[in-house]
């Protein structure tokens, strides 16, 4: 990453898209996906172009890093990437795959890049009231390199207002894509603590610790890890979320379409564009605990 300042913006999306394998990615495709969540959030599903030099500063690119060939490259990877990623539900005989993105326009002529929201997944960037969401800034994400430290900073940023995150040893493998011979020492000495390391050198978190749980049974076998941390306050919220009503309202599209049936989650659609009552029912599919 180059010397560029970044410009501030937040990341805000549904607690679901943290459950997603983004390890993956590349660190830089990860970034500009995330940069794309943040632009995108609470758009509906607005077709939006984005000038290849505006996405190189919103993570952080100068230099040759910003030249239009290299963005042209770093977004085609980021578009194969994101179009070839899975969600997995609560429901472990239910897989859903799909592209959070599905449509991409890379235009190096213009050095625009055209982007969609999936229809069916639009609530993933247009948060509903009462439901988990994760936000984060978006400048502090950049800031940390390697496979595993942002991925923890994402998913602990869901936990901000508690300060504790548990997770059993299986869903830390296959969040992170951990090699199944890693043993627990491995994971403490190559995962976690240089994440740790990395996150409390910027200060995003106060007192982050990681606690390894075992089982009271004999050979006390490692069950999961809990990590803790001082929960923020409401002052040190960002104030994108402390001034966010308490109820959202889901604004009707400016255009109307024909009655028609969303064949994916099986449940008619609504005149408008932006069906609050897909959202409703999609959530439900995709149960995330609330924060």
């Amino acid at each position: 990453m180059g010397n560029a300042e970044m410009p501030q913006e937040f990341v805000k999306i549904d607690n679901t898209i943290n459950k997603v394998k983004l390890v993956t990615m590349t660190t830089r495709t990860r970034r500009l996906m995330m940069a794309l969540c943040a632009k995108m959030k609470d758009k509906g599903e607005e077709i939006i172009s984005f000038n290849y030099r505006e996405l190189a500063a919103l993570i952080g690119l100068d230099g040759d890093h910003a030249a239009p060939a290299y963005m042209f490259k770093l977004l085609n990877t980021m578009a194969d990437e994101l179009l070839s990623m899975q969600c997995t539900t609560l429901d472990e005989r239910k897989c859903y795959k799909f592209a959070l993105f599905p449509t991409f326009e890379n235009d190096q002529e213009n050095q625009t890049i055209t982007v969609r929201v999936n229809h069916d997944f639009a609530f993933l960037l247009n948060i509903l009231a009462g439901r988990g969401f994760t936000l984060f800034e978006l400048s502090e994400y950049c800031k940390l390199d390697g496979k595993y430290a942002p991925l923890i900073y994402q998913r602990l940023k869901q936990y901000r207002s508690t300060g504790v995150y548990t997770v059993n040893v299986e869903e830390l493998h296959e969040w992170l894509d951990l090699p199944k011979s890693y043993t627990s020492r491995r994971i403490v000495t190559l995962v976690i603590k240089p994440a740790i390391k990395q996150i409390s050198e910027f200060g995003f978190f106060k007192n982050l610790n990681v606690n390894v749980k075992k089982a009271k049974k004999r050979g006390a076998p490692v069950t999961g890890y809990e990590f803790t941390f001082d929960a923020e306050t409401k002052a040190q919220k960002p104030a994108q979320e402390a001034q966010a009503p308490e109820v959202e309202q889901i604004q009707p599209a400016k255009q109307t379409r024909k009655r028609s049936t969303n064949a994916f989650l099986n449940i008619p659609k609504a005149q408008t564009d932006y069906d609050a009552i897909a959202e409703k029912r999609a959530r439900e599919r995709f149960a995330v605990p609330s924060n």
